[in-house]
């Protein structure tokens, strides 16, 4: 049975991985996006440049994937410190 569950977590792993970086390349502003799994839950984190887009993430994140227990823990940046570093 430990056998047939670790083919499971190594195939969610691989759809993880797969889902992260065709999220990055949408170029959607997410910065230092990762997937883990904690428990039962997968976790997203980053930075988005606004709750749309951490939103636009998650979804997709979760479709790509195909799970229901995503916890999504993207932070949204704040604009006053990406403007002074530009």
């Amino acid at each position: 049975m430990r056998g047939l569950f670790d083919r499971f977590m190594a195939a969610v792993n691989i759809r993880m991985r797969r889902a992260v970086r065709q999220i990055e390349r949408m170029n959607l502003g997410v910065e230092n996006l990762t997937a883990t799994i904690e428990g039962k839950f997968i976790t997203l984190r980053g930075v988005a440049p606004s709750r749309d887009v951490a939103a636009r993430v998650m979804e997709h994140f979760k479709r790509m994937v195909g799970a229901d227990n995503i916890l999504n823990n993207i932070k949204i940046a704040d604009p006053h410190i990406h403007n002074h570093q530009q």
